[in-house]
């Protein structure tokens, strides 16, 4: 009982400290950045955010209303472009490769952080470097390290198998597997199996590192996503006039740190029920189809959407403690095919659930777009897309917004892909 008198009463200062501070002195109000808030049932509310802080956010909603609600309702806060991008997104060009190349290197961490940036060196034999454009100089130890690559193509490239020794892959293609022994500035030191010295492996000549530590599982902390795909544990959060101030964990080395809201993409928030992984970092396979009238139309990641083309069924490995799944599902189209694509396309997107169907979409020129939010359990996930009247012309799918539901307690699982 005293638990939720302390609660109300301090939701109840939040909203008088809160109308105080928008009605301001002179009148002027302070900024408000669009945002979504996600709930545990991964029901998606559009907002414009006002403040964050002592366990509840500050927000009005979509009818104008001013609302303060506890953060442990919501697993996610994502920031949303002021001036959204226009849905019917160009195609790129067939052969182009579908993901954004960046001139940085990815290093992603056990507990799931990811820090894009650059090799910086090392503390001491095992300890490395890391420089992060926002964050600074960072010393990582070797035991937190899940992998690093030297460019997002590389990680691209990577096959990403687990392995129970530690591998280092080289720029000629080579690898090398067996235990990290320590790196300098300009060596990495490998152990290879069924050798009885170690190797120096030229810095300059590493394409990517593994390590065979054992993923841990999400901690119960709010993990912020950069817009650069940096993704960081905080200890504490804050929003405040179009700023996000956050206490990092240890691992970064540094004890604050206050960044513009619009080099944010988005908040995982600590939730008791949950974190999201988004489909698109998940593992996937074609089953089926893959083809159209005889030409190879490969499902692809763009971004963190899903692109694909009926005739196909997909296949997704399902990370343990999956729970729920939902995604947004529209007709792709270009700006100059627009009319011509929502006149020919028309097909189905089917949902299943290690075999039995969940969800069952019909897309079509009067319904371009629809939705799906449906329980998982352990397993696989497919999508199929079945072509209806027309045949398989103009049937395109995109699928946006993908994410699924990890109950906490599962591991970080880091690099699925």
């Amino acid at each position: 009982m005293f638990k939720y008198l302390r609660q109300s009463v301090g939701l109840f200062t939040h909203v008088f400290i809160t109308a105080v501070c928008l009605c301001g002195a002179g009148g002027v109000a302070m900024a408000l950045t669009p945002a979504v808030l996600t709930d545990a049932e991964l029901r998606q509310e559009p907002i414009s955010l006002h403040s964050l802080s002592d366990g509840v956010v500050s927000y009005f909603d979509a009818d104008r209303r001013f609302r303060v609600e506890p953060v442990e309702r919501f697993i996610q806060l994502k920031m949303t472009p002021a001036q959204p991008q226009d849905e019917q997104t160009p195609e790129p060009p067939p052969g182009e490769v579908r993901f954004e190349e960046r001139p940085y290197s990815l290093l992603e961490l056990v507990d799931g952080q990811r820090l894009i940036g650059r090799w910086a060196g090392t503390q001491d034999d095992q300890t490395m470097l890391w420089h992060h454009p926002v964050l600074g100089e960072l010393p990582v130890s070797l035991e937190r390290v899940h992998a690093m690559w030297v460019s997002q193509e590389d990680h691209a490239a990577d096959g990403g198998a687990a392995s129970a020794t530690d591998t280092v892959s080289l720029v000629n293609g080579d690898r090398v597997a067996g235990f990290v022994v320590r790196v300098t500035p300009s060596v990495v030191e490998v152990q290879p199996e069924g050798m009885p010295k170690p190797v120096a492996l030229p810095i300059k000549q590493v394409r990517a590192l593994r390590l065979a530590n054992p993923s841990e599982p999400r901690v119960d902390l709010p993990m912020v996503w950069l817009s650069d795909g940096s993704g960081v544990l905080a200890n504490s959060i804050e929003v405040a006039s179009d700023q996000l101030t956050l206490r990092l964990v240890p691992t970064t080395g540094q004890a604050s740190v206050v960044l513009p809201l619009d080099a944010v993409d988005k908040i995982d928030l600590a939730s008791e029920q949950g974190y999201l992984v988004d489909l698109a970092d998940l593992p996937m396979r074609v089953v089926a189809g893959g083809d159209v009238f005889g030409m190879p139309v490969t499902p692809q990641y763009h971004g963190k959407t899903v692109d694909m083309h009926a005739p196909t069924t997909v296949a997704f490995t399902l990370p343990e403690g999956a729970s729920r799944v939902a995604a947004n599902a529209r007709i792709a189209v270009s700006d100059s095919a627009a009319s011509q694509a929502h006149a020919w396309a028309d097909f189905y997107v089917i949902v299943r659930i290690n075999g039995r169907e969940q969800s069952r979409l019909h897309l079509h020129a009067q319904q371009p777009s629809a939705s799906f939010n449906v329980p998982l359990e352990a397993g696989e996930l497919t999508i199929e897309l079945d072509p209806a009247a027309n045949g398989p012309v103009m049937d395109r799918l995109r699928l946006a917004d993908a994410v699924v539901l990890v109950r906490r307690g599962s591991p970080a699982e880091p690099d699925q892909r």
